[in-house]
């Protein structure tokens, strides 16, 4: 699953997780150590690899792009949660406010948004300006074949689930 920061990734990954019982990792969780330290890449890379080597697994997040690529290359469905930037824009500060009060718990531990206000900003606009247009190309031209469903990030948690669901179900006719 991958969409921009604040977007209801891991949201949508835990309902969705549970729905079809399936392992859930959070890349962000590998991603960065304590403090906002960013994972060493062969770090990252060999925990990623060992997820996806499994049979089964739900992994939200974008991380590296080469491990990214990698991921998508190796997943049955991309799942994009395609929600506008101002959207995540009023989710990440929710987020930044609910961390003030309890850590983020998809979050690497010792990692409080509340911490990192503008960097959480930045890594949205981020997002927009440079990952979108290589993800989209990426899925329009090197995926294509690849079953990809794209949500409507402004809906609720709920209705994300039964998009998909629906998704799943014409997928199969």
């Amino acid at each position: 699953m991958v969409g921009n920061s604040a977007s209801g990734k891991s949201t949508l990954a835990q309902l969705l997780s549970a729905k079809y019982r399936l392992p859930l990792w959070h890349i962000d969780r590998i991603f960065w150590k304590a403090g906002w330290q960013l994972c060493e890449a062969e770090e990252f890379a060999s925990v990623h690899k060992r997820w996806i080597a499994e049979t089964h697994w739900l992994i939200d997040g974008i991380g590296h792009w080469v491990q990214l690529c990698q991921r998508l290359a190796a997943c049955d469905v991309i799942i994009f949660l395609n929600t506008p930037i101002e959207c995540c824009f009023e989710r990440a500060a929710q987020r930044m406010a609910a961390d003030a009060i309890a850590p983020n718990k998809f979050m690497a531990d010792g990692c409080r948004y509340s911490d990192v206000m503008d960097r959480q900003q930045q890594v949205i606009l981020n997002f927009e300006s440079e990952m979108r247009p290589r993800l989209a190309q990426l899925l329009q031209e090197e995926l294509s074949e690849k079953p990809q469903v794209i949500l409507d990030g402004r809906r609720t948690p709920k209705e994300l689930l039964t998009d998909y669901a629906e998704w799943l179900t014409a997928e199969d006719k």
